[in-house]
């Protein structure tokens, strides 16, 4: 990072073509270690609490930084008026998420539906239970380079711990499966 930091300002300095290239070359390689020690730290975590289920949550956590509280906003500006009060706040709100949904409906016009047609007869199917070894194949073939999706949760902490939480989501799917039921998360 030293190196990184003396090659940009003497990049800054005389902006030569070579300076800038060294720069550069210096910055991906820190960049591409800091990533490299993120992993292995996170790795190095659920691997060290594996069969803990508190603390292999404790990383997943700590990862997704699902901890950290997200501030509300101080003050909203509604047709030039200004709202900073907590309940103002909300009755602003409350009305928008309210009122928009009645707006939109009234901009479908009927053209747009589509008529639905009623099954002729009856389809089913059935899901049969997984077991560790493909759950372990498919946590182990995510791709890590995927943005996070809604559960906060890296395709590369997923990767990582795949062998320490395989048996865990391996249980969850099947009691998903057995009961019909999905977890409300």
């Amino acid at each position: 990072m030293k190196d990184r930091d003396f090659h940009h300002r003497k990049a800054v300095q005389n902006n030569s073509v070579f300076s800038w290239a060294c720069y550069r070359k210096l910055r991906n390689r820190v960049n591409r270690e800091v990533k490299a020690a993120k992993s292995k730290y996170y790795c190095d975590l659920i691997l060290e609490a594996k069969g803990d289920a508190r603390k292999i949550w404790r990383a997943v956590n700590e990862v997704s930084s699902r901890k950290t509280k997200s501030s509300s906003p101080q003050c909203i500006v509604v047709e030039g008026v200004e709202h900073t009060t907590p309940a103002s706040i909300a009755s602003v709100l409350n009305y928008y998420f309210a009122y928009i949904g009645r707006s939109l409906a009234n901009k479908i016009s009927t053209a747009a539906m589509f008529p639905v047609r009623s099954a002729t007869k009856l389809q089913s199917f059935s899901l049969n239970k997984g077991d560790e070894e493909t759950v372990l194949k498919h946590l182990l073939s995510l791709k890590t380079n995927k943005a996070i999706g809604l559960d906060s949760i890296s395709a590369r902490l997923l990767k990582c711990g795949a062998c320490a939480i395989c048996p865990s989501i391996t249980k969850l799917l099947n009691l998903s499966i057995r009961t019909g039921n999905l977890p409300e998360i």
